[in-house]
């Protein structure tokens, strides 16, 4: 898969290589080149993960251990090499639903059980009366959604999906289908009338024909709750978007502390009219982006083999940089961890050995 696959086509077009007035290679080759290279690898062409030479060199190992013939590799390189410089003089950076691209083929009833749905009735990873759903629900207002990724889209930094699951009911011929539509189509009337966030599997793999069922071949839960954005009660049209805004309001809080030090006088502590005083401080910028995939990558569980503590709610993990930021702020170079373990990778005694670890099994993400 390739990212700005349209741009990077045009740029090679306005800027390949000739000699003595001819074109030496066509831009469809470079292209052709560049799947060739995502296809063998498994690997996301992007910005993240083709951005410099190093980048580029890596690969070029992982190539080579594929008794690759040496002219091809090299082919390969200066498809790279022209990507990375359409990057550069394009100030190109990574879309947010690319950062959503599914990776790994993660089985339908784990992600589910990640999301919060009830799983208790499922006799194995295959059940049919399941695994073929295309929505999920679970105890307390939880709805999951199963979207295809190849009909997200983004537009002004905003990702969404429009869709209307009436018609795609009356499209279907198999029965077994028009029941799944009707069936998400009520879960999202009910998630727009009562404000309730959706979790959204984000699936892989949907072929052009809509008639022909599709089966998904990666699959992703997506740590960021979506919602409802519009859905028109007589037509059925929807439009699902990413990102929630809870708008809780009459929240009651109530003071449940324990006081085991009552020999103290509260009343003399601290003070009021505190002074301010102004301080400068430095910091080292973070691409969101390398966050953002580190937390999808990770879904919910601890990255600490160790450890493996998983909750499903966003905002859980933190994400690591096990050299440091200023070293670098690389995807290979961060860990998703739970408080405990960052804790541990930053102030424990044994602190070196624990990123030690953690470097080897981050080591399998360098490209």
């Amino acid at each position: 898969m390739i990212e700005y696959e349209r741009e990077y086509f045009q740029w090679v077009t306005n800027h390949v290589i000739r000699k003595n007035g001819r074109v030496i290679c066509a831009p469809t080759a470079y292209l052709a080149y560049l799947k060739a290279v995502s296809r063998r690898l498994n690997l996301l062409i992007s910005p993240v993960n083709l951005s410099n030479l190093n980048d580029v060199e890596q690969i070029d190992l992982q190539l080579r251990s594929q008794s690759i013939m040496t002219h091809t590799i090299s082919n390969y390189k200066t498809a790279m090499n022209h990507y990375i410089e359409m990057v550069r003089t394009n100030e190109l950076k990574p879309t947010l639903k690319f950062q959503l691209s599914p990776i790994e083929q993660f089985r339908i009833k784990d992600l589910v059980q990640s999301a919060g749905g009830d799983v208790s009735d499922w006799k194995n990873y295959t059940d049919p009366r399941y695994c073929f759903e295309w929505s999920f629900t679970g105890p307390e207002n939880i709805i999951i959604f199963c979207m295809w990724y190849e009909l997200i889209q983004e537009r002004n930094n905003l990702v969404f999906q429009e869709l209307n699951l009436r018609e795609t009911a009356q499209l279907k011929i198999n029965g077994s289908q028009r029941k799944r539509a009707l069936k998400m189509d009520s879960a999202i009337k009910k998630a727009y009338e009562n404000h309730l966030p959706l979790r959204v599997v984000i699936c892989a793999g949907r072929g052009d024909d809509e008639n022909i069922s599709s089966r998904a071949k990666k699959r992703l839960l997506d740590m960021e709750p979506w919602r409802v954005e519009a859905y028109n009660n007589e037509t059925g049209a929807t439009t699902l978007a990413r990102g929630y805004n809870s708008n809780v309001q009459d929240i009651q809080i109530v003071d449940d502390t324990f006081d085991d030090l009552n020999h103290i006088d509260y009343s003399q502590l601290g003070t009021d009219g505190g002074t301010v005083s102004i301080s400068i401080k430095s910091y080292i910028k973070r691409d969101r982006q390398v966050r953002l995939a580190v937390i999808n990558r990770a879904q919910g569980k601890c990255e600490n083999v160790d450890c493996g503590t998983f909750r499903g709610y966003n905002g859980f993990l933190d994400v690591h940089h096990i050299l440091g930021v200023a070293t670098s702020d690389r995807y290979c170079n961060c860990v998703a961890l739970c408080p405990n373990c960052h804790r541990e990778a930053h102030v424990s005694p044994c602190k070196d050995a624990f990123n030690n670890r953690l470097l080897h099994y981050a080591a399998k993400y360098i490209d």
